[in-house]
């Protein structure tokens, strides 16, 4: 036998079998039993118990994948509602641009508008940060069409304790929505109404230089809705900017003279207050009108709710909340022959409220450039009759 080769001991079997005995069993390693850097792996005697142990093996493995993809929907799908959301922020004063970007957006990126809408939605509904659990964006879908949002974390909460499916959280928003389990709406009282006809004097226009000189910026009427009207010298001279005035709104000339021109009688509390004619509701706290500025300038606008939110309109209570505020405006669908009809035609043939009278007031836009606004009919804010109906939320002065 060579110098260098090395001798193995002889075991015996007896001896290997005692051996075996002295190595610790799998999940004694590290700290002690249970050890998740080193599981539990159950032996198989037989080849039958080996297929069936793997077969556990794989199908855990599945699920360990697909619970961190999920995970990753989760965070993905807020991040892109936040994208979204900053973006159409930083460019707010483009109206309508937050609508046109969602829809650009499911073009290039082969996202349904719904999808987005839903990521948005998550975005807004969760503000600071996205929440942390091990609920799906499946989960979190169907949360949103919870308003309240103590009665949405204390679902969520229960969601994630007790493990349920979506199709079992679908079942117990039922539940909680047709039993009335829900925190108390708080019926805000309504905002003052403004003044049809009350208008505010501002300085417009840049200014040009004639000769050595420079003409000065003119006075005109701030119409709203970036409109603006320019006053005549001879009514010009009585006023000076920040002057509210109250005209006829009916009239098309400004060579009337003002109804007043006292400053004093009116408030920042009675602009931006319109009479209006709902052309179509798109969902539970949208809608397109037709604005009558005043001086026979009408503009078209989608205008979002101000203070009440619905559900998304793929929701089943998202249509639901779409007639409620169909049947408050008294609104009907108007026919294919009324869609075709001029402007002035179609204000008259869209909907009841043509023997009410619908009033809105606004002050600014949303993120998506829709105008907040409060709706009238004949004098009464709507916001109450929504709220009262249980598939509307109270979102605040925003």
């Amino acid at each position: 036998m060579s110098s260098d080769t090395i001798q193995q001991p002889k075991i015996s079997l007896t001896s290997y079998s005692s051996l075996l005995k002295q190595i610790p069993k799998s999940g004694d390693f590290g700290t002690g039993s249970g050890n998740p850097a080193f599981p539990s792996v159950q032996s198989a005697k037989t080849y039958p118990q080996l297929v069936q142990v793997i077969r556990k093996t794989i199908r855990e493995g599945k699920l360990r994948a697909q619970d961190a993809v999920e995970r990753e929907k989760v965070r993905t799908s807020w991040e892109i509602g936040k994208h979204i959301l900053d973006h159409v922020l930083l460019n707010q004063s483009r109206a309508g641009y937050g609508q046109q970007v969602v829809e650009k957006l499911s073009k290039d990126l082969g996202i349904s508008r719904t999808e987005l809408g839903y990521m948005v939605e998550f975005a807004k509904t969760y503000p600071i940060s996205r929440p942390v659990g091990k609920l799906s964006w499946a989960h979190y879908q169907k949360l949103l069409a919870i308003n309240d949002d103590k009665v949405r974390s204390i679902v969520a909460a229960e969601a994630e304790k007790k493990n349920w499916s979506r199709k079992q959280l679908v079942g117990e928003i039922k539940k909680i929505k047709s039993s009335g389990k829900t925190v108390p709406v708080k019926i805000p009282s309504a905002p003052t109404l403004g003044k049809v006809g009350v208008y505010c004097i501002v300085l417009w226009g840049k200014r040009q230089e004639t000769g050595d000189k420079e003409k000065p910026k003119k006075l005109q009427i701030d119409l709203g809705f970036r409109s603006y009207l320019d006053l005549p010298d001879n009514v010009a001279v009585r006023l000076k900017e920040n002057d509210m005035i109250e005209f006829d709104p009916k009239v098309l000339s400004l060579n009337p003279r003002p109804l007043s021109l006292k400053s004093d009688q009116f408030s920042e509390a009675d602009l931006y207050t319109y009479e209006a004619q709902i052309e179509d509701v798109v969902d539970g706290d949208t809608v397109w009108a037709y604005i009558h500025l005043g001086f026979g300038v009408w503009q078209h606008h989608r205008l979002r709710l101000r203070a009440t939110n619905a559900a998304e309109i793929e929701s089943k209570e998202g249509e639901q909340a779409k007639r409620v505020l169909e049947k408050i405006l008294k609104f009907r669908v108007p026919s294919l022959e009324s869609r075709r009809k001029p402007k002035q035609k179609v204000l008259n043939s869209q909907s009841e409220t043509q023997n009410s009278k619908l009033v809105i007031k606004t002050t600014k836009t949303d993120q998506y450039g829709r105008y907040l606004v409060d709706i009238y009919l004949n004098n009464v804010h709507i916001d109450a009759q929504l709220l009262k109906s249980g598939l509307f939320s109270y979102r605040g002065n925003e």
